[in-house]
């Protein structure tokens, strides 16, 4: 029974948490790092065969991988867009004016809501990290501030 009274303790605490009550900080650093990392947190492979695993993967879900340096980028960008008969994209706040080809337009959308996102041609945005064991990309906004809803098109 007394192993009872320990497990009632847990899911109590774990209500009071989620209800707002307040959690010394050492406490939830203590118990982040009490979480097992069984995980796979690194790997053997070059950056050269990592990029690669990770252009396989997404080659998996039909994603289009094209190659570009920063250099090329917009370039790449430009070709894609006119292979797609695109006259721009949607952006969020902050992409870098090197990413964006002339002669498109481009759109700050932040501030788009759901129904205003679904009628542009796409859009374009960063990966800030990639997990290439999945084939994972963490899109993010390029603006902290950005509330822009992102997708792949």
């Amino acid at each position: 029974m007394a192993n009872s009274a320990g497990h009632r303790a847990t899911i109590l605490g774990s209500i009071r948490r989620s209800l707002g009550a307040s959690v010394p900080d050492a406490d939830i650093a203590a118990e982040y790092a009490a979480i097992p990392r069984t995980y796979l947190q690194s790997s053997d492979l070059d950056q050269h065969a990592v990029s690669e695993l990770f252009a396989d993967r997404l080659r998996e879900y039909d994603a289009g991988v094209y190659l570009a340096s920063r250099l090329t980028l917009s370039g790449v960008i430009a070709e894609i867009l006119m292979a797609r008969g695109k006259t721009g994209l949607a952006i969020p706040a902050g992409v870098p004016a090197g990413w964006l080809p002339r002669g498109f337009a481009f759109e700050v959308a932040d501030l788009y809501d759901a129904f205003q996102l679904d009628g542009v041609q796409g859009i374009l945005t960063g990966c800030t990290v990639a997990i290439a064991e999945t084939g994972s990309p963490e899109c993010s906004s390029l603006s902290p501030a950005s509330s822009m809803r992102q997708r792949v098109r």
